[in-house]
C-alpha cells in the first residue's frame, strides 16, 4: 500500500501547489490595489495570505507523506 499513498500524497501535493498559485495571484492584486491606494482589499488581502498558509500547509503533509517513515523532507539529502 505505499505506493498508494504516494500517489495519494502527489495528487495532495498537485492541488495544494494550484491553490498556492491561485492565493499568490491574488494576493499580488491585492497589494498592487493597496499600493495604488485602494485600501478596500486589505481585509481580503489577511484572508488570501491565510489560504496561502494552508496550501504551505498542506504540501509539507504531502512531503513528509512521501518521505520515509521517521524521515522529514528536510532531512533527506539534495
Amino acid at each position: 500500500m505505499p505506493a498508494v499513498a504516494a500517489v495519494a500524497a502527489l495528487v495532495l501535493a498537485r492541488r495544494a501547489v494550484a491553490v498556492a498559485g491561485d492565493q499568490l495571484a491574488s494576493a499580488a492584486r491585492l497589494v498592487a490595489a493597496v499600493r495604488d491606494g485602494d485600501l478596500t482589499g486589505v481585509p481580503a488581502l489577511g484572508q488570501t495570505l491565510g489560504g496561502l498558509g494552508s496550501a504551505v500547509e498542506l504540501l509539507m503533509i504531502a512531503g513528509q507523506e512521501m518521505t520515509p517513515s521517521g524521515d522529514t523532507v528536510a532531512s533527506i539529502p539534495p
